[in-house]
Order: structure tokens, then C-alpha cells, then sequence
């Protein structure tokens, strides 16, 4: 049996597993409820599972790497003495600046970047407009007139000051209207908290970065604290959404917009401030 017609069979199986257990799960009733009628919406439900596995059109279905696009057959550029991702998406050629060399960008026949078929085509790297090169590039394939956004995997920030401007945060970053307050996130909240995120959490840009313990660090979950604020965000620029952003009580900030996780202390008052604006001047949500 060829590989791909196997990965195709498994893929199918994992669906109706998942079909099967969704119905089991939502049809658990108490011993009165046991002759009720089948619920329509899940017998819709599995037509639907078994039209979607019919067309082949599953969000578990695996791309076979021919039938990718060409950006998401490549999407590896090592340049600088790092590896750059294809992030997802495109920008316009106005915000293309210099070149900054000719290269093969890479990709692999399976999802393994180890022991895979390696597969490589040539690319020309580019600066973006107002973006640092030492986060993000635009790659130009051959015969492509598309560039690409490849950010930097191991990009990490000396300062908050460096975070704010090498990713253009003042332009580029966007703050939900929806966060969580308090020692164990027990309140929500509502409100365009846009001006004095900005005003709090990145003003401040001489704040050295500081990784967390699972990445070798230099600061303790101890010394961090219990987060006390957490809310999402959202860079537009590589198409990331519903990045977690929060504040621990210690005074801390942190987000998993950048590759590796780091922290960066603006110590306690600036946090309490934070908190006592969003208590003042941000409506209550009264059930979570």
C-alpha cells in the first residue's frame, strides 16, 4: 500500500473517531432522558463528517508536499546566523527595501525537518520597511512575484525598547477589548484599554528581556509571581492572532508573540497602576 493512500486511510479513520466520540459524548443522558429521540443536529453532524471525508476536504487531511504552494513548500531561510520561518503571509512591494542577498530557501517532503526529503529553490532576501531584519525578512521565490514574510525563530530582544521597534509594535500591535483581572483571573473585563497598554507596557524601553526557566533563564516562576492580568493580541503584519499577552504580580510582562518566551520587570507600581485604571475606567463582565 503506498504511502500516501495509508496516511490518506489513517487520516479518514482519526475523523470518524472523533465524529463517533462527539456524538457518544453529547448524548450521555441521566437513566430518564434514555428514550429520548436522536438528537437531529448530530445526525446532520455525521453527514456532514462523512461528506467533508467523501471530498477529501478535512482540516486533519495532510498536504502532500506537491500539492502545496511553492512559499509553503520553502518555508525555511537560514541567513545571518539564524533560521527564518515563512510566517503565512504577503506584503506589497512598497514596503520592500534593499536586498540583502541571494539564497536557497528550503523545505522538507514530510513534516519531519530531520530525515526528510530536503528540497530547496532559489530566493532573494529583502528588508522590510520599518520592521527589523533581525525579526523579519521578505523572501522572493524565483518565478514568484509574491514577498514573503519569514520571521526569525530564535529572535530574541535585548531590551523592551528593542521588542517595540523591531516589530513596529506602535503600528502593528492590536489589543482585544476583552481581559482577565485578578490574583486567580477571577474577573473579566471590557474596554479600549489601548492607550495606557501602550503607556505601561511599553514605554519603558531600557527594561532588559529576560528568558523563563524552561529556556535556560534568567529569572524563576518564583520571582515572576501568579499572573494577576491577561489578555490577547494581535500582529496583523505576519497574520498571528489570539497571541496571549499578561502581567504578573510581581510586576512582570509577558507574551508568546516572540519565539521564545521572555519577561521583562517594570516592576510593581507600574502594574498596580495598570490595574487601577482598568478598575476605574473598564466595565465588569458579570459572569466569566
Amino acid at each position: 500500500m503506498g504511502k500516501k493512500r495509508l496516511t490518506r486511510i489513517l487520516v479518514l479513520l482519526f475523523c470518524l473517531v472523533l465524529c463517533i466520540g462527539s456524538i457518544l459524548a453529547r448524548n450521555i443522558r441521566p437513566f430518564a432522558q434514555e428514550q429520548a429521540e436522536p438528537m437531529q443536529a448530530d445526525l446532520e453532524w455525521l453527514e456532514e463528517i462523512g461528506k467533508i471525508m467523501s471530498e477529501g476536504t478535512s482540516p486533519y487531511m495532510v498536504i502532500s508536499w506537491s500539492e502545496q504552494k511553492p512559499c509553503e513548500q520553502y518555508p525555511y531561510a537560514d541567513w545571518d546566523g539564524g533560521t527564518y520561518f515563512l510566517a503565512g503571509t504577503s506584503i506589497g512591494q512598497e514596503m520592500i527595501g534593499r536586498c540583502l542577498c541571494d539564497l536557497d530557501v528550503y523545505g522538507f517532503e514530510d513534516e519531519a525537518r530531520m530525515g526528510g526529503v530536503r528540497h530547496k529553490k532559489n530566493a532573494k532576501i529583502y528588508c522590510i520597511d520599518q520592521i527589523s531584519e533581525r525579526f523579519a525578512v521578505a523572501v522572493r521565490l524565483t518565478d514568484d512575484e509574491k514577498y514573503y514574510v519569514y520571521t526569525r525563530e530564535n529572535y530574541v530582544p535585548k531590551t523592551l525598547g528593542d521588542f517595540v521597534e523591531d516589530l513596529n509594535l506602535a503600528k502593528y500591535l492590536e489589543i482585544d477589548t476583552y481581559f482577565e483581572c485578578g490574583d486567580a483571573l477571577e474577573q473579566a473585563y471590557t474596554g479600549d484599554i489601548g492607550a495606557v497598554f501602550r503607556d505601561t507596557f511599553l514605554s519603558q524601553k531600557e527594561v532588559k528581556s529576560q528568558k523563563k526557566p524552561h529556556h535556560n533563564s534568567k529569572v524563576l516562576d518564583s520571582d515572576i509571581g501568579f499572573t494577576v492580568f491577561e489578555t490577547h493580541v494581535s500582529y496583523p503584519f505576519t497574520g498571528w492572532d489570539n497571541v496571549l499577552f499578561y502581567m504578573s504580580s510581581n510586576g512582570y510582562i509577558g507574551t508568546n508573540l516572540l519565539p521564545d518566551e521572555c519577561v521583562f520587570s517594570l516592576g510593581e507600581d507600574a502594574g498596580e497602576k495598570f490595574l487601577e485604571y482598568i478598575y476605574a475606567n473598564c466595565k465588569k463582565i458579570e459572569e466569566k
